[in-house]
């Protein structure tokens, strides 16, 4: 019986027993959702550097036709008196 027990056990914790592959397993698979954690980061900074950018382009782009709506205003106005 004792043996019996003794190679059931050393199934699971021997070096490359049940409990070591399990635990690579696991290991691997946490390293794999690091790596995906890690590049859908990346991408979200890069989709933020990318919105910053286009809102800082569209209102530089919104001052000027602010300014140009202004001047033409003014000059409308001028040509009716």
């Amino acid at each position: 019986m004792s043996a019996r027990l003794s190679a059931s056990l050393d199934r699971f914790v021997k070096s490359d027993g049940l409990i070591q592959g399990r635990t690579d397993s696991l290991n691997s698979q946490s390293k794999d959702v690091t790596r995906q954690r890690d590049a859908h980061e990346l991408r979200m900074e890069q989709l933020q550097a990318r919105y910053t950018a286009q809102f800082t382009a569209l209102d530089t782009l919104l001052s000027g036709l602010s300014s140009t709506s202004s001047f033409l205003t003014s000059q409308l106005s001028l040509l009716s008196k």
